[in-house]
């Protein structure tokens, strides 16, 4: 460049200061510096600083800056002393009357010298103040928003599932589809009562997840809610809530509160979304433990917060019957109970290990409930999926093709007209009626052997 004339040199550093503006601001830059150029015949400094790769305007005309280095400490100094009752660097100030204003006329009294109030208020945004100017007088005054609220142990047990992400497996008809796990979970303690592996949320597998959940665990005498999704599969179980309260429940004591959780709202049981997270990593070590079992890998299109993304899902030549007979899940559930988490209640971080917190809470319970498992099952027919069907004057039924009589409780039935019932399947043999006005109870029915 010092091969160039003093004009080239001029119009060119010129260009290099003025190529980034646009319109009115690059016009009035343009105009100032080739008239500053004409009346002295000298390239202006700022151009000059252009060369150095200086253009910032205030370093390029040469001005010092609006604060100082002393200046700006004292102000941030003063800043944070004044939101602590404990410091003596300077006044305490309650929140309301911690502005700028204020602070200026300190520094201007302390420094004895005129201070500019807006590199003040440029200085508190770039320094990140705003923490210390809006820090409340007391800490408990601090509104918390959004927040969980503390559930105590054993008070609301959520029931959902969540469908793996990068697995797929075989069916029983050889075709490749993602399994998914359904977990029994406390609130209180986050403590994991159950996991277990399925294809889907049906009837069936609602059933068997709540008879496990009522056969290996201890109840206190108090009101437990169960939320469940609100899924078609798990609303029938509204009556086995029910059939429960109505043989064990006390006044005071036992009574389980069916609150399921609401339709499209994922908060009512955000605890255990937010533990699903851990689950769609646990799915790589599924992989790993079955890497002799990779048929391929495919790439597949998924919708995260309402974006695109491509991810690889692995399909592996195994059946749900060996997903569930692995250790995989038994362990991840041992690790989640026994491992130290962190939780998030009324806004305030809180650790703890969920098996600790839910054996002393147990420990501290005078009398527990234990359901035996025969009256458990004898409960669990009322969650399987209810049919319509009707019983003829021969108290017969036909279902699925197939013609069933009566066995236990016929003689409810009327042999002058057909009877309005519901059935549901049992053990893939014996059904279970119920007529729905009047309510007659449970009758057994064998098939008709031809």
């Amino acid at each position: 460049m010092n091969d160039l004339s003093l004009d080239d040199r001029f119009y060119l550093l010129l260009h290099k200061k003025i190529m980034n503006k646009t319109g009115s601001a690059r016009r009035r830059a343009k105009k100032y510096y080739k008239d500053q150029y004409r009346r002295t015949g000298n390239i202006p400094a700022a151009l000059l600083l252009v060369e150095k790769g200086i253009m910032e305007g205030r370093k390029c005309s040469g001005r010092p800056r609006c604060l100082d280095a002393s200046v700006k400490m004292r102000f941030i100094d003063m800043v944070k002393a004044s939101c602590d009752h404990l410091s003596g660097e300077f006044i305490f100030i309650t929140r309301k009357a911690r502005t700028i204003k204020n602070y200026h006329f300190f520094l201007e009294e302390e420094f004895g010298r005129s201070i500019s109030l807006q590199a003040l208020r440029r200085c508190a945004r770039n320094e990140n103040l705003k923490v210390y100017l809006e820090k409340p007088d007391v800490e408990e005054d601090v509104p918390v928003k959004h927040a969980f609220k503390p559930e105590p142990v054993f008070a609301l047990i959520q029931i959902d599932g969540c469908r793996f992400r990068y697995v797929k497996i075989r069916n029983d008809n050889g075709n490749w589809q993602v399994p998914q796990v359904i977990e029994t979970f406390d609130t209180g303690s986050r403590y994991m009562f159950d996991l277990d592996a399925y294809f889907e949320e049906t009837n069936m597998n609602a059933v068997d997840l709540f008879t496990r959940f009522l056969t290996k665990s201890d109840f206190p005498l108090m009101t437990i809610c169960i939320r469940p999704d609100n899924a078609k599969a798990f609303l029938n179980l509204k009556r086995v809530i029910n059939a429960l309260n109505i043989a064990h429940s006390t006044p005071g004591g036992f009574y389980l509160s069916a609150d399921f959780s609401r339709t499209y709202s994922a908060k009512d049981k955000a605890h255990l979304e937010s533990s699903h997270r851990s689950l769609h990593n646990f799915e790589i070590r599924i992989i790993k433990a079955f890497e002799d079992r990779i048929v391929k890998t495919v790439p597949t299109i998924i919708f995260n917060q309402g974006k695109k993304e491509t991810i690889t899902v692995t399909l592996l030549d195994i059946t749900l019957k060996e997903l569930k007979n692995c250790a995989l899940i038994e362990q991840y559930r041992s690790e989640h109970n026994r491992s130290k988490h962190y939780f998030s209640e009324k806004g305030r971080v809180d650790s703890w290990v969920p098996e600790q917190k839910m054996t002393r809470f147990l420990s501290a319970q005078a009398d527990m409930l234990r359901f035996s498992p025969d009256k458990v099952q004898a409960y669990m027919k009322y969650g399987f999926e209810k049919i319509k069907a009707t019983v003829s004057k021969k108290r017969t039924i036909r279902h699925a093709n197939q013609d069933y009589y009566v066995t236990i409780g016929a003689d409810l039935f009327s042999r002058h007209k057909s009877s309005p019932v519901k059935i549901s399947c049992f053990r893939d043999k014996l059904l279970f009626l119920l007529i729905a006005n009047p309510i007659v109870g449970l009758c057994f029915v064998m098939p008709l052997q031809r």
